[in-house]
């Protein structure tokens, strides 16, 4: 036995699956008592064995409630006090549902308990794991007694023999790590054995996923956006299975962002089975030191909320709305967003847990667009261009105009190539985009046909980007990929069309030169055209002056003839 004075309270409490003469509210409970309780007993032992879930490095405490001997017929017979801050314990909560009790003796406060569960023995039967209520009388002396001092500790697969008895086991708090849970009290009979004992979790648990925009109803692990454009985030979260036990309970979704992603303040609504709840969470928001944020969304006391009756098979999911920012990371890396949940671990202290993380990634791309003469290759500057969106991923972002930053608006933007006959944008979403040439560079021809570039994103399963792709509508003059080639019409380079690791698609398009010929001996040429049509004039107008004479001259001669 181990007495222990400076004992911090445990996180959680185990939860078992019935075994011989295990069970979760009371071995003894309806059975027959005998008349007198003899401390003169010379009591034997009982052995019993702990297993974890998932072989998890538990510990636990046990408590003994009574000592007292088992009788052939499954009874229990000369209960005495194993110390008197026991007694206390268990004779204080009893005071406290009967105010007129006034007994101090082992005995009779056995008789009580197993009086007060006579009418349920049904539910509280031998192998029986049935979760008390929080307000019930043996949760309330479980929490008495797990502020007492003097246990025993059980190591996992570790056989213990302890005095025969009916005894309480909590687990031990300074062994609790992430996803563990406590849950409604344990209550055992140790005589003889040996008796094993697996520890059951019933943690909450949580889930988070990304609004696909392609279609509005699918939820991923990734997704893609525009950047500026707002996309839902949803996270589900359980209970434990011995919510019941709980006289509060206390549930918070913790969501960390990466530095490219901004919250929609006030975005957030709350349900529990569907009813919604979100006037009892509050929202806390603060951005931190590395440019990341937190998000908390918080209820001190679901259990409080009047709208809602959770029990232990409920889901409360939380959805908000997020946008990329300037700062998102464009390609693989992706901007990752990571939940966990804290939550009421223990029905008998205040003691809080959390789950593990769960991350989910949002993603954006790149346009890089090369503008080269068709002939020589040779980079052209001073084009301009708009982009459209014309097959975007969501429909509300049909037409819109591609902006300098990445984002849609309403008005076009104009690109321009740069000396080296490029340009990028970035924060571009998946889906298809129309390249239109609205002036060209000087000598040259514009391009009057669209090119189209389609960017295509695959994901794993659990949200990291796959693969990315890049098509472009088919013509002499436009192609996926860097064109290197040396013939006459734009050829791209199809393993540079998209750089999965960058988040970038890669498009050449090409400009038709118009070029000027000189002719030869130009000045001379200039002088004899016009000399030439000097006389060509001259002896037309001669012409014209002669043949009116002769008209005159004929009208006379037969003006004198008659």
């Amino acid at each position: 036995m181990k007495k222990k004075t400076d004992r911090r309270p445990p996180l959680q409490q185990a939860v078992v699956a019935g075994a011989v003469f295990v069970v979760a509210a009371c071995m003894f409970l309806g059975c027959a008592v005998s008349a007198y309780a003899n401390s003169d007993v010379d009591y034997g032992t009982g052995s019993v064995q702990m297993e974890t879930y998932e072989d998890q490095d538990t510990t636990f405490k046990a408590f003994c409630i009574f000592r007292a001997t088992k009788n052939t017929d499954g009874t229990l017979s000369n209960f005495a006090w194993l110390s008197d801050e026991m007694r206390d314990a268990v004779v204080g909560v009893i005071w406290q549902f009967s105010p007129s009790y006034s007994s101090l003796n082992a005995q009779e406060a056995a008789e009580y308990i197993s009086n007060a569960y006579k009418t349920v023995m049904g539910e509280y039967g031998e192998n029986s794991c049935k979760i008390l209520e929080a307000k019930e009388l043996l949760n309330q002396i479980a929490a008495a007694v797990d502020d007492t001092s003097e246990y025993t500790v059980l190591e996992k697969g570790v056989t213990a023999n302890l005095p025969e008895g009916y005894w309480l086991i909590v687990t031990e708090g300074d062994s609790v790590g992430t996803d563990e849970s406590g849950t409604s009290p344990v209550f055992a009979v140790f005589s003889g054995g040996p008796v094993t004992i697996t520890e059951k979790r019933t943690a909450p648990t949580v889930d988070k996923q990304i609004l696909n925009d392609a279609d509005g109803a699918v939820y991923a692990y990734g997704a893609d956006a525009q950047r500026g454009q707002e996309i839902t985030q949803k996270i589900t979260g359980t209970v434990a299975a011995n919510l019941a036990t709980f006289d509060l309970y206390y549930y918070e979704f913790e969501d960390v962002m990466s530095i490219g992603l901004d919250y929609i303040r006030s975005s957030y609504q709350v349900t529990i089975d569907s009813v919604d709840v979100t006037s009892s969470f509050s929202e806390r928001f603060v951005r931190n030191e590395d440019g990341s944020a937190t998000l908390r969304i918080v209820c001190k006391d679901i259990l409080a909320i009047a709208d809602a009756k959770p029990d232990k098979d409920s889901r409360i999911v939380l959805t908000y709305s997020v946008k990329l920012n300037d700062a998102c990371v464009i390609g693989a890396e992706g901007n990752p967003n990571d939940v966990s949940i804290i939550y009421s671990s223990n029905p008998n202290t205040r003691e809080r847990s959390r789950t593990h993380l769960v991350r989910d990634y949002l993603y954006a791309f790149g346009l890089h667009l090369e503008k080269k003469d068709r002939d020589t290759k040779r980079p052209l500057a001073g084009a301009k261009f708009t982009i459209r969106a014309t097959g975007p991923d969501d429909a509300g972002s049909e037409g819109l105009y591609v902006q300098a930053d990445g984002r849609l608006g309403e008005n076009p933007y104009e690109f321009v190539s740069d000396e080296n006959g490029m340009i990028t944008v970035t924060g571009l979403d998946a889906g298809s985009y129309s390249v239109r040439e609205t002036e060209a560079p000087e000598m040259y021809q514009v391009k009057t046909d669209t090119t189209v570039v389609t960017i295509g994103a695959q994901y794993n399963d659990d949200g990291t980007l796959k693969s990315l792709s890049n098509t472009v509508s088919q013509n002499a003059d436009a192609a996926a990929g860097i064109d290197t080639s040396d013939d006459h019409i734009v050829n791209g380079d199809p393993n540079s069309a998209a750089d999965s690791e960058r988040g970038i698609v890669f498009v050449t398009i090409g400009n038709i030169e118009k070029i000027r010929m000189p002719f030869s001996g130009t000045p001379g040429i200039v002088m004899l055209v016009v000399v030439g049509l000097s006389a060509v004039v001259i002896s037309a107008a001669g012409l014209v002056l002669n043949s009116r004479r002769e008209k005159r001259r004929e009208y006379g001669s037969r003006k004198g003839e008659l």
